[in-house]
């Protein structure tokens, strides 16, 4: 799949060493149903530089797509109106312009909480599953 320019160099400021395998990820991901370049920037955006959570984001994008989109792009998540606070479907500096606050944001506020928790939840089953004597 061919990354458009500001996802390669969001890549390479925000996973610094992992930059590269990051990139082959991106470039390696079948294409996505709808809004490719909007869900890869979702998926970077909410990644944090971690190349783990990255290939679980994609794998949520190819699942549907919608879901990194609202993820990235809304707060409020569990409200009945959900505030839009960042278009990524524009490159990243056009969408910094809608939220200047980004930057001053913490890590951990990209990601729902329940969105963290979910993913905890199935590194937590894997983990059970690999210890010796566990069945799984």
């Amino acid at each position: 799949m061919n990354v458009p320019p500001d996802i390669v160099a969001r890549v390479r400021a925000e996973f610094a060493a992992d930059a590269d395998a990051a990139l082959e990820s991106l470039r390696a991901q079948p294409p996505l149903p709808a809004e490719p370049s909007r869900s890869l920037r979702c998926a970077v955006f909410l990644a944090q530089g971690q190349l783990k959570l990255l290939q679980q984001m994609l794998d949520v994008a190819r699942t549907d797509y919608r879901d990194v989109i609202f993820w990235a792009e809304y707060t409020n998540h569990d409200s009945p109106r959900p505030k839009k606070v960042r278009d990524l479907d524009q490159p990243f500096a056009a969408a910094a312009a809608l939220r200047a606050a980004d930057d001053a944001s913490s890590p951990d506020s990209r990601l729902p909480r329940d969105v963290r928790r979910h993913f905890e939840r199935q590194e937590k089953q894997r983990s059970v599953r690999k210890k010796p004597g566990r069945k799984p």
